[in-house]
């Protein structure tokens, strides 16, 4: 989603080019592949040169972190929309490095509806442990959660409820109570279920059955989808 940072971008140039591509017979194709591929140990070298001095892992680094209006950037810290900072009543806790699918559509939702907001970032599990403020505000350390005039949620579905009747300026969701309001209940419990099982494809349990769930999973999808216009 964004540009690599000039230094990895450095990196790579610094990295030996591919030969050029020829037919190969025999055992010449991984000859070829040990005569051209970097070891390990001076990739990791190089990459220690060029990042030294540098925290590759501080959050916001690919981004504009102080951009408060303007066109949206997943690493912004604060969003006004021409707000004062003290109207701000949102704050959004989201993943640190900004590719969680969840975080992410309740990030569009604020953006798409110019809802003023800060931003907390969060470790996902996989990058190390969550921040002991946010692990007392929900022990799980479920993202994304949404602080709205000082009351916590998590959930992405409750969440995205609760945004659009504080905010209905910009409706994006139907309204709770009314016919279009139940569809859209089960669209969005239709992703859950897509995203689960396309996960579990990818990740866990990669057998016959598993790919047939994850189709199962799609058909329902674009059934649903060409039944409501989409």
């Amino acid at each position: 989603f964004y540009p690599y940072s000039p230094s990895v971008q450095a990196c790579c140039r610094s990295f030996p080019r591919p030969l050029p591509r020829k037919p190969l017979r025999g055992n010449s194709s991984m000859a070829l592949r040990k005569a051209t591929a970097a070891p390990w140990s001076e990739l990791s070298t190089r990459l220690q040169y060029l990042t030294e001095g540098k925290d590759i892992h501080t959050a916001g680094r690919r981004g504009l972190r102080h951009r408060t209006d303007g066109p949206p950037s997943a690493q912004a810290e604060l969003r006004l929309f021409g707000a004062r900072e003290s109207e701000v009543r949102v704050v959004l806790y989201r993943d640190n490095h900004a590719w969680c699918p969840y975080c992410h559509k309740v990030w569009l939702q604020l953006e798409e509806k110019r809802v003023p907001y800060r931003v907390e970032k969060i470790s996902m599990n996989c990058y190390g442990d969550k921040k002991r403020s946010f692990l007392q505000k929900t022990p799980r350390g479920l993202l994304p959660a949404l602080e709205l005039d000082s009351n916590f949620y998590v959930e992405s579905s409750v969440i995205m409820q609760l945004i659009e009747e504080a905010f209905p300026e910009r409706p994006l969701l139907p309204l709770q109570g009314s016919p279009q309001a139940k569809l859209a209940s089960q669209s969005m419990s239709l992703e859950r279920t897509l995203f689960g099982a396309w996960l579990n494809w990818l990740r866990g349990e990669e057998s016959v059955r598993a790919r047939r769930v994850f189709e199962d999973a799609m058909d329902e999808t674009d059934r649903v989808l060409n039944s409501c216009d989409g």
